[in-house]
């Protein structure tokens, strides 16, 4: 995960940029790979939150049902200290690099929820599906209209009538959480797929619930004009806010760091896995995989200068560094 530090570009204060991997390390072929991003946005009261989607840009949010946070008619009273006070943001999540195939609610309101079987809800989930593994259809709850099947819940504007949006009164939604989906397609044995998403927040002084909700909408689309540019222009302080770390005896050194036409990866000991690396955009410059060997070298002529990241995966889990180019 990482975010950018740019005074001219102060829309990109309320981002988070994060990558999820996924890699078939068995020896089957799958042929019906799904990734999943859960999210519980809980913006600050969540019982009067409520959940869209805009599968043109890629992205799902939430955002307040009213201009205040919180609703004494469910349990959160106001001025509770989870309360928001002001008028309440809109958060949203992008998939930069992948198509937002469908988006769903998740939540123990849902029709023929199983409390007793996650795996089972969540396989319906990822192929926009209720519980009882019925499709969603298009208008109303999703579940008692008798619209066409569709992928996407509640994919209108909230400020425009008419549009699909959910309603505040939804009884099978309320307290729901969502998932947006990508579809992978198949994966052969040892290879692998990823995710470039941006978490961002929305929210202006004076703006009610729904002009928040535009806002929205102009941001992400200059987010996404943005990472199609590479980011151009923009200065980077990249930070790592966090990484899953592989086993020490697999740590590696990059060397030399900073580096101009290569680098060396090297390992203390033999290793087999991945190395990938990524620019600053997220976007995968390289990747190579590593069989019983104590590293590679990584060529570099051609890339732009800046500020990198080399990921290396392995069965023992995933390890990073930073590489600049000068």
């Amino acid at each position: 995960a990482w975010v950018w530090d740019d005074p001219n570009h102060p829309e990109l204060d309320q981002v988070v940029f994060t990558r999820h991997q996924v890699s078939n390390r068995g020896q089957a072929r799958l042929d019906s790979v799904r990734l999943g991003v859960f999210v519980d946005f809980a913006i600050g009261c969540e019982n009067d939150d409520l959940l869209g989607c805009q599968p043109a840009s890629n992205t799902f949010f939430a955002y307040n049902q009213d201009d205040e946070d919180g609703n004494q008619d469910f349990s959160c009273d106001f001025g509770s200290n989870w309360m928001l006070s002001g008028h309440p943001p809109v958060q949203a999540v992008t998939f930069l690099d992948a198509s937002l195939d469908g988006f769903t609610t998740y939540g123990f309101f849902n029709p023929g929820w199983n409390a007793g079987s996650e795996v089972t809800n969540y396989h319906h989930a990822m192929h926009t599906r209720w519980p009882t593994g019925e499709p969603i259809r298009y208008g109303g709850n999703g579940y008692d209209s008798t619209g066409p099947v569709t992928q996407w819940m509640f994919p209108g504007n909230p400020n425009q009538p008419g549009e699909w949006v959910m309603d505040a009164k939804d009884s099978i939604n309320f307290l729901a959480h969502g998932i947006g989906m990508h579809d992978v397609g198949t994966l052969e044995p040892g290879e692998g797929t990823s995710l470039l998403a941006a978490w961002s927040y929305y929210r202006a002084a004076g703006n009610t619930n729904l002009e928040n909700v535009n806002l929205m909408y102009t941001g992400v689309t200059e987010l996404r004009r943005l990472y199609q540019s590479g980011f151009s222009g923009i200065g980077l302080v990249q930070e790592t806010i966090g990484t899953q770390v592989a086993d020490a005896d697999a740590g590696f050194v990059l060397s030399p760091n900073p580096a101009d036409e290569w680098t060396s990866v090297s390992f203390a000991t033999p290793v087999r896995g991945r190395v990938q690396v990524f620019a600053a955009s997220g976007a995968l410059v390289f990747s190579q995989a590593i069989e019983d060997a104590r590293g590679l070298t990584l060529p570099l002529g051609a890339l732009p200068r800046g500020v990198y990241t080399v990921l290396f995966s392995s069965a023992a889990g995933l390890e990073t560094r930073q590489l600049v180019l000068l």
